[in-house]
């Protein structure tokens, strides 16, 4: 458990058995960090910067409506699934990403700076928390992965972020929801049930279906 502030470097280790959990402060891991990635990683509070790259075989979790914060440069992938609920911030410069059969389960947060959220497995979207996308922040639905937005709330409270999907996006559920970000869409956009306004939309190859559901666009579709 950490809960003040370290700059874990100049070949750092960090091991043991059980859960890694970040409860405050700041803390700064960086390329000569030894950080043992077979456990469960929680951010409940303060901020956490990974500027190194690390592959995680455990379940990575962000989650705590106190806001905590998931940031710096390295590209971090999640094989062992990430749980993003409750709130909390993805910012810097660097990459999240969730490999082919992982899964990712969200509620609510922030996409922020340049941030890329890339979505290669599956992101199961659930509740009535907003995903904000901000400051060039990308969510990125990648070839072969799939997003399933169940939630009844809305992407964006800005149009300085941007939505890019090449996979599959599933909007289900009986609801009105807000894309405020750009999206380009090259895969399959499959809208279900309720309605999807999009405010700014690019249809740049793939498909938009709609079986059951409805899309209000303020530009053609097509």
């Amino acid at each position: 458990l950490f809960n003040a502030t370290f700059t874990h470097d100049n070949a750092s280790l960090i091991s043991g058995t059980g859960s890694l959990i970040f409860a405050g402060g700041t803390h700064t891991i960086g390329s000569s960090t030894i950080l043992e990635v077979n456990r469960l990683i929680t951010v409940t509070e303060g901020t956490v910067n990974f500027n190194a790259d690390y592959t995680f075989a455990g379940l990575f979790t962000l989650n705590n409506v106190s806001g905590p914060t998931l940031g710096g440069s390295g590209t971090l992938t999640m094989n062992g699934g990430l749980s993003w609920t409750g709130g909390g911030t993805m910012r810097g410069t660097g990459r999240t990403v969730v490999p082919f059969g992982a899964t990712a389960t969200l509620t609510t947060g922030t996409l922020n700076d340049t941030r890329r959220l890339e979505i290669v497995g599956t992101a199961n979207w659930t509740g009535t928390g907003f995903i904000e996308i901000a400051t060039g922040a990308v969510l990125d639905v990648q070839a072969g992965g799939i997003l399933n937005w169940s939630s009844t709330g809305n992407i964006g409270l800005s149009l300085v972020g941007s939505v890019i999907n090449a996979g599959t996006i599933n909007v289900t559920g009986a609801a009105t929801r807000t894309c405020s970000n750009p999206i380009t869409n090259t895969g399959d956009l499959k809208v279900f049930a309720g309605t999807l306004v999009l405010n700014s939309f690019t249809q740049a190859g793939g498909e938009t279906v709609l079986s059951g559901g409805s899309i209000q666009a303020t530009n053609p579709l097509l």
